[in-house]
Parts: structure tokens; C-alpha cells; sequence
């Protein structure tokens, strides 16, 4: 995505995404298709969520805004995604 929409789209380097502690904030982006992945609902909104658990480039996380209903997450959720779903990130202090 972030090389089709350079301008609506960053992508934090690997160091930065290398650093994630359990605790900080990542800012998701979930496109999923029908067959919910990870069972995460179809949806495009970026979000924030808090990181509860990272296993290598996989992480868990808790959702932390109040989001559209359409995109089946609310606030508290858990979800889990790679380090391709992330376009922003920062440290929890």
C-alpha cells in the first residue's frame, strides 16, 4: 500500500519495527478478504492498538480507538497481524 499511496501511506523502517516492545502503540491498517484471516474482519481503517505479545514478526495487540462498527473491531479487541499492518508506531512512554 505504502508503494501505491506514497503521500496517505508510511511505513516505518525495520529498525524502528525491530524495536516494538510489549506495551507500545502500533497504527494498523487490516485489509482482509472474505475469508477473515487471523480473524480480522474485512475492513481498511487504520487504527491504533496497544501491544500485548510479539512473536518474531507477529504480533498481538489490543485496539485502542472507538472505531466504525461496519469494520467488526471495537475498542479492547484483541487482534493479531504482521509487520506489513503497521504504518506508524510509538513507544508506550
Amino acid at each position: 500500500m505504502a508503494r501505491q499511496h506514497p503521500n496517505t501511506f508510511d511505513v516505518p523502517t525495520l529498525k524502528a519495527l525491530a524495536r516494538l516492545q510489549v506495551g507500545d502503540f502500533a497504527k494498523v491498517c487490516l485489509l482482509r478478504d472474505s475469508s477473515q484471516q487471523l480473524g480480522v474482519p474485512t475492513t481498511g481503517e487504520r487504527f491504533w492498538v496497544q501491544i500485548t505479545h510479539i512473536a518474531g514478526q507477529i504480533l498481538t495487540a489490543r485496539v485502542d480507538n472507538d472505531l466504525d462498527p461496519a469494520c467488526g473491531l471495537k475498542r479492547n479487541d484483541t487482534i493479531q497481524f504482521g509487520w506489513d499492518n503497521i504504518y506508524d508506531c510509538m513507544p508506550a512512554r
